[in-house]
């Protein structure tokens, strides 16, 4: 499959500019929602469950842990745990069989105080990249032709300026825009390899 996609995309995208392929971090290429739950348990002894988070800020998870006992876990998460969090299945292999022929941003929410580790992260799970941005507004600057994201209102906010969003389906992002059908331009995915039987399908129609 992704040697077809490889093969396409050259052909298709002859143009001097790459397509740029937008890429979020957290939850889309590592898991770091189970890492906050390990932290969670360890720091607060609460047990959550992913099914639980249904919405997307972690204070949506659960009640019993504060507003600042969450700063202090996201704060353990940025200072110590980056390393420790598993990476998505199939990320970097999709990533690296596409990485000649797209632009590659990985675009992130996270601290700039954490760029040593988040670099050492992708260099450690082999995961390819042309840029690493620090932003929360993803939708601002670069005009991405793809991204992929677990953040519904990111999601929305890319959508609406034409970039084509898969994001990958989760408890914490069934809610976009208020609920209802996911707007134009998102298509739902459950894993990186139906995101490139999607992409395939987009392809095809070029």
């Amino acid at each position: 499959m992704m040697e077809r996609i490889f093969f396409v995309l050259k052909k298709i995208f002859t143009r001097k500019e790459k397509v740029v392929f937008g890429v979020d971090l957290d939850d889309t290429l590592g898991k770091t929602n189970e890492m906050i739950i390990k932290i969670v348990k360890e720091e607060c002894g609460v047990s959550l469950l992913q099914n639980d988070r249904k919405g997307y800020g972690y204070h949506c998870w659960d009640n019993r842990v504060s507003d600042d006992e969450w700063q202090k876990i996201l704060n353990e998460f940025h200072e110590k745990k980056i390393m420790l969090v598993e990476p998505i299945p199939r990320a970097a292999y999709v990533l690296n069989c596409l990485k000649d022929c797209i632009d590659i941003h990985i675009v992130t929410a996270r601290k700039i105080e954490t760029k040593k580790e988040t670099v050492e992260w992708l260099k450690k799970n082999k995961i390819p990249y042309k840029k690493l941005v620090f932003s929360e507004r993803k939708d601002e600057g670069i005009k991405y032709d793809f991204f992929v994201e677990d953040n519904p209102k990111t999601a929305s906010a890319l959508a609406r300026k034409g970039t084509i969003v898969f994001l990958l389906d989760y408890p914490h992002n069934q809610l976009i825009d208020g609920g209802g059908k996911d707007p134009k331009n998102i298509i739902r995915v459950k894993d990186w390899l139906e995101l490139a039987d999607e992409l395939w399908a987009i392809l095809l129609k070029k």
